[in-house]
């Protein structure tokens, strides 16, 4: 019953998605690569010229995903495939063995960071739909703090590994640590990403956000929470 109540809440976001005129693809022509890059490229940060090509080659073993706002490019993430390049063991000497895949480069255009990151949701949710369909069992991650937060908000099973990175002597992770780029890095099962939980927080979020009684944010969350068990109990 669980996974059809994932089911269900993977088809309602996609829905919920399309009414807010956003939509999530999976990468799959020159043009939809090309704006990914755009939106990386004016939303993240470069690498100096003597870096870029030991970044091109990691860029080119991942599997990418795009959001549209209107069929306007609003974000992108990027998945590594540990099996061709494990970039984490050679920038941050951990993963050896290549047991995570890397969830790299993954921006948000700033007018469309809200406090539920919705767009950040519906990447990581494109991720893991790819992921099931693969049967990738987890991810990685490594960068700002906040990421680590945001994602925690929505997944407390995301896992902290302590990393010196100053003391990684390659010229990518030194640039990346004296810049403040990289912060923390953490591991997060794909089976603890659920998406019915997940739903249900962000609608929470959501209602608390809008500018209604109290006793009308409690009603309507109580009642997301009572179809919740219903749903389970049948």
């Amino acid at each position: 019953m669980k996974k059809t109540i994932d089911k269900f809440a993977l088809l309602l976001f996609d829905f919920i998605a399309a009414i807010k005129g956003y939509r999530f693809v999976k990468v799959a022509t020159e043009k939809e690569f090309n704006e990914a890059n755009d939106i990386y490229n004016e939303e993240g940060f470069s690498f100096p010229e003597d870096l870029e090509d030991d970044v091109k080659k990691y860029k080119a073993g991942t599997i990418n995903f795009i959001a549209y706002y209107r069929n306007e490019p609003v974000g992108m993430v990027r998945l590594a495939d540990p099996r061709i390049i494990n970039r984490a063991w050679e920038h941050y000497g951990v993963d050896k063995d290549g047991l995570h895949h890397e969830i790299q480069s993954l921006v948000v255009r700033k007018e469309y960071r809200d406090g539920a990151q919705f767009v950040m949701l519906g990447l990581v949710k494109k991720l893991y739909v790819y992921s099931i369909g693969q049967s990738i069992r987890s991810w990685s991650a490594c960068g700002k703090t906040n990421v680590y937060m945001t994602m925690r908000r929505y997944c407390k099973k995301t896992a902290v590994i302590d990393i010196d990175f100053k003391s990684i002597n390659h010229p990518v992770t030194q640039y990346l640590y004296a810049n403040n780029i990289v912060e923390t890095y953490f591991t997060m099962e794909v089976a603890s990403f659920v998406p019915w939980e997940i739903l249900k927080k962000y609608i929470k979020k959501t209602v608390k956000k809008w500018d209604i009684p109290g006793f009308i944010k409690e009603r309507i969350a109580g009642v997301a929470i009572l179809k919740s068990l219903s749903i389970q109990k049948n």
